[in-house]
């Protein structure tokens, strides 16, 4: 059996170049949220496949996972994200390098509620 992770991430893309930044069923232009729209409207699989005649039960299933994932963050992983483990490494490094300073004595300072 195909792990939720495994059909969302080979069937679901983000194509960041686009400047959409959405979720799409890889190779077809249709978003997860169209998919998503369908299956709440009729909560029949077939009206899904009638209205994008060119997905298949896996595309479906990938949106369905995909939407999990969305509302279940501990189960989300970097490569899921879009992020390249470059990325991930990159961004890791800067968040320790601030948790180092957040616990700086200095910074203390930051602590004290503004008046206006």
């Amino acid at each position: 059996m195909t792990s939720i992770g495994a059909f969302r991430q080979n069937l679901i893309v983000v194509d960041r170049s686009s400047g959409r930044d959405r979720p799409e069923v890889r190779d077809t232009g249709i978003t997860v949220k169209q998919v998503l729209d369908e299956l709440a409207r009729s909560l029949d699989p077939e009206v899904v496949f009638d209205t994008f005649p060119q997905l298949t039960v896996d595309d479906v299933q990938a949106a369905l996972a995909f939407a999990v994932e969305s509302v279940e963050p501990e189960r989300r992983e970097i490569r899921n994200l879009g992020w390249s483990m470059a990325d991930a490494a990159l961004t890791r490094h800067r968040l320790l390098a601030f948790a180092e300073d957040w616990d700086d004595p200095q910074m203390d300072i930051y602590d004290v509620p503004i008046s206006r």
